[in-house]
C-alpha cells in the first residue's frame, strides 16, 4: 500500500491515477477479511499493525479530502472504520509537525501529478512563497 500511495501523488493523467487507485482498491480488497477487531486491526487493543498503517492512512485521507474517491464505503466497511479508530487516537494525530497537512499538500503540489490538480489554490507553491523542501 505504500507505493501506492506514493504513486497516487505522481501519477500525470487521470488515466494513471485511475489504475493505482483501482489496485490500491484491489489490496483493500485482500485485506478487508483479515480485520478481525471492531476497533483495531486485530482486536480491541492498539497493535503495531495499527500504529504501522496510520501513516498510510493519514496521506490518503488528504488525498480523499481534495478527491473523495479512495475509500469506498460499500466496499470498504472495516477498513474505513480501522481508518476512523487509528485516526482518532491522540498519539498518532501528535506525532507529526502540526501542519502536516499543509506541508502533504505543497508537497502533492511539487509533485506536480493528476491529483495536484484539485488542490486548493492557497497550497500551490507559487503562493507559498519559498517551499519548504
Amino acid at each position: 500500500m505504500t507505493w501506492s500511495v506514493f504513486h497516487l501523488s505522481v501519477k500525470k493523467t487521470k488515466q494513471e491515477y485511475d489504475t493505482v487507485l483501482q489496485e490500491l482498491q484491489e489490496k483493500f480488497d485482500e485485506i478487508e477479511p483479515s480485520i478481525s477487531g471492531e476497533n483495531y486491526y486485530n482486536g480491541d487493543k492498539l497493535s503495531l499493525v495499527d500504529v504501522t498503517i496510520a501513516p498510510l492512512f493519514q496521506r490518503l485521507n488528504y488525498i480523499n479530502e481534495i478527491k473523495p474517491d479512495i475509500f469506498d464505503n460499500k466496499r470498504h466497511r472495516k477498513i474505513i472504520e480501522l481508518n476512523n479508530s487509528i485516526m482518532k487516537i491522540d498519539d498518532i494525530k501528535l506525532s507529526c509537525v502540526p501542519d502536516i497537512k499543509e506541508l502533504y499538500y505543497l508537497l502533492l503540489d511539487r509533485r506536480q501529478g493528476y491529483i495536484s490538480e484539485f488542490l486548493n489554490p492557497k497550497f500551490r507553491i507559487e503562493n507559498e512563497g519559498k517551499s519548504r523542501y
